[in-house]
């Protein structure tokens, strides 16, 4: 798999400048998404009355942003899994909070902005997922992460852009 290889790359030294340039809209568009409350988790919802009840489907426990991006059963499954395959293949080994899911991974790690590209791809996910109510996957997100950085890494071979 070439996405798990090109992950390791990017831990190993190899950070591309578009990864990197992508980053800033997907941290802005997160902390907005976040800190004004867009996320379209029950709680919210019900709050505006466009649903009757804040419970999860899933887990029968309000359904706030917390719950919705990390606490759910087969969200809080899809970041162990994650968090597992990050450490297996890096050699930037992370512990997946609540806060760095949500937030990001703000410590002084070298390779972060690495990380924190890959925890915002998995929240677009998990969102999608629940939005459509699909399955949430660990192997069908790294499938879909390793089309992203296959097309990443060529427009940044085709710009001559690998650090």
């Amino acid at each position: 798999m070439s996405g798990i290889i090109f992950i390791y790359c990017l831990c190993d030294g190899v950070v591309l400048k578009g990864v990197q340039n992508g980053l800033p809209f997907l941290v802005e568009f997160g902390k907005t998404v976040i800190i004004h409350r867009y996320v379209p988790c029950k709680k919210w919802l019900c709050n505006i009355k466009v649903v009757a009840s804040d419970a999860c489907e899933r887990c029968n426990v309000q359904d706030d942003i917390q719950h919705f991006l990390f606490a759910c059963t087969p969200v809080k499954l899809f970041w162990s899994q994650l968090e597992s395959w990050w450490n297996n293949v890096s050699n930037c080994p992370v512990v997946l909070t609540e806060k760095h899911v949500i937030f990001g991974i703000y410590y002084d790690l070298k390779f972060f902005s690495s990380i924190n590209y890959v925890l915002l791809l998995g929240k677009m996910y998990v969102y999608r997922q629940k939005m459509q109510e699909k399955e949430i996957s660990c192997k069908y997100f790294l499938h879909e992460l390793e089309k992203k950085l296959v097309i990443e890494k060529s427009i940044c071979e085709k710009n001559s852009q690998f650090y």
